[in-house]
């Protein structure tokens, strides 16, 4: 394991956490509606492993589901981690949206597709995660 204390916050910066987590681990992303939507990306961390560090008076949580409760920031929206308690959804843990970890290469991250869409939750495959090279436009 190559677990990581790295920093991540919304795009405003209100709200500032610190998670130990190992994205060499694996990261999962989901087909479903909301996921696919928000873009949500996450990888899995023990419950102790993640804090909020600044913005803990401000943040806010979703309403509980099944699967948890969702920390996000009120100003922008952005959703930053999810607290899980399904056992059938990796409980008890913290999901990360590793889209708000601050300064992480993401190149080559290990990424497992969820089929969320039909309600399996089946893993679909894994492929590493590619940045794309920029787009270089010429003039005509």
């Amino acid at each position: 394991m190559d677990v990581e204390a790295l920093e991540g916050s919304c795009v405003c910066g209100a709200v500032r956490y610190r998670a130990r987590v190992d994205l060499s681990s694996g990261t999962m992303r989901c087909n479903c509606t909301s996921c696919t939507k928000w873009g949500r990306w996450s990888v899995r961390a023990p419950v102790d492993a993640v804090a909020i560090v600044a913005g803990e008076d401000v943040v806010a949580l979703s309403a509980p589901n099944p699967y948890g409760v969702t920390r996000s920031c009120p100003k922008c929206g952005i959703k930053l981690f999810s607290y899980v308690e399904a056992p059938e959804a990796g409980g008890p843990c913290v999901n990360v949206n590793v889209r708000t970890l601050d300064g992480v290469d993401l190149h080559g991250v290990p990424v497992t597709w969820l089929d969320g869409r039909h309600d399996t939750w089946a893993p679909l495959g894994t492929a590493p995660h590619q940045v794309p090279e920029p787009l270089r436009v010429t003039a005509p």
